[in-house]
């Protein structure tokens, strides 16, 4: 009995410690901007702000919630080691850029190219760019 009490102790202390380990965000924008084309021509526009809730993991090389899949990160200059830096793990053109000492954070969403491309749709949206900042959940 003893041992199954020690065993069920110690699963807890490992679970709750990767529970702990991840870092979860509160972002909303501030920013949000982009092209549109309207009656035949292209113009920057605003959108509407969003609220993101994000999840790294526990050494900021992996995050959740900004698109619908994860992101690879990294910390690639040793200058900058509280910016995080990420892109799609598929390939598409999207990067998130986080200051872990300032909490700010910007997102750039070049998934639809419309305006390279110049799509012949009306009310086309493309590239978008957003900023703002995070809170710990």
């Amino acid at each position: 009995m003893k041992k199954l009490i020690l065993l069920l102790l110690l699963f807890g202390i490992f679970f709750a410690t990767s529970i702990r380990a991840e870092t979860v965000l509160y972002c909303q924008t501030e920013l949000v901007t982009g092209f549109i084309k309207k009656n035949g021509v292209w113009k920057s526009a605003n959108f509407h702000n969003e609220r993101h809730t994000v999840k790294f993991n526990h050494d900021y090389s992996r995050l959740e919630g900004m698109t619908t899949k994860p992101m690879e990160c990294t910390t690639s200059y040793s200058f900058f080691p509280e910016r995080i830096f990420c892109v799609h793990t598929w390939g598409s053109h999207e990067t998130f850029l986080f200051n872990k000492e300032t909490n700010r954070f910007t997102f750039t969403k070049v998934s639809t190219a419309g305006y390279t491309l110049n799509d012949s749709d009306e009310d086309t949206d493309t590239d978008t760019f957003l900023a703002g900042t995070c809170k710990v959940f």
